[in-house]
């Protein structure tokens, strides 16, 4: 799998506040997720929400809490009472604060005990933008000087920004030959995206469904080794000679 794959992938996993093991709860539980509501993370703790509910009978409540690009939410799991009735959603950026000077916060920091989702990055663009295909996309970039074309889906050095990177890369270019705008998850950069605000969204295009549906937007990019069901006509894995 080359750097560009694996930067790609970005994985929702469960994870406490530190701290010994607890027994089922007898009252509410809230679980916090670091991104905008509307984006790959919050439906993701959301349909597990719904069915922790139903297997714990008790309430579980999902708290948006944003900013910092995933710092302030990965910050409140870390920080919560270590009595298990506050979870939540961990995203990669975890693994990145630290080196990026945002914070001490690191995986250690948490107590991860379960893997939910691996979600692919894409490229996406407003629908009626001129590039049909990734080809057409990279031909563009590579045309055009340094920071013309703008993406979004996290905060600086979240997984969409360094899978943004990775596919410069992978096209021969500068990893920052498209410049980052730095969003609270994915659901605002789409709606920039949608009102023409920057170039490309290279997040997940599962994020996309409901603009995808209503024709807004077009993805023309699954950052997966094999092509997914749900997007069968767009180019995939090794990429495309550009």
């Amino acid at each position: 799998m080359t750097k560009f794959r694996r930067a790609a992938l970005a994985m929702a996993t469960l994870a406490l506040a530190a701290g010994p093991a607890f027994a089922f709860p007898d009252r509410p539980v809230q679980l916090i997720v670091p991104w905008a509501a509307g984006g790959r993370m919050d439906a993701v703790m959301r349909i597990f929400a719904n069915g922790l509910e139903a297997e714990l009978k008790q309430p579980v409540t999902v708290i948006n809490r944003t900013g910092g690009g995933g710092v302030t939410g990965h910050t409140a799991i870390a920080t919560a009472t270590a009595d298990g009735y506050t979870i939540g959603g961990a995203s990669p950026e975890i693994s990145f604060f630290k080196t990026l000077g945002l914070g001490d916060l690191t995986p250690e920091s948490i107590d991860m005990f379960s893997r939910v989702s691996l979600i692919p990055a894409g490229v996406t663009v407003k629908m009626d933008s001129p590039y049909k295909t990734i080809a057409d996309f990279i031909k563009a970039v590579k045309e055009s000087p340094k920071g013309t074309f703008t993406s979004s889906g996290t905060g600086m050095g979240g997984s969409w920004h360094v899978a943004a990177g990775g596919l410069m890369k992978a096209a021969g270019l500068p990893a920052d030959q498209i410049r980052w705008v730095p969003s609270n998850g994915g659901a605002p950069a789409l709606q920039d995206l949608a009102a023409g605000g920057i170039s490309a969204f290279t997040g997940s295009p599962i994020e996309a469904k409901a603009m995808l549906d209503g024709g807004r937007v077009r993805t023309i990019l699954l950052m997966t080794e094999e092509r997914h069901l749900n997007f069968n006509g767009v180019g995939h894995g090794g990429l495309p000679e550009w």
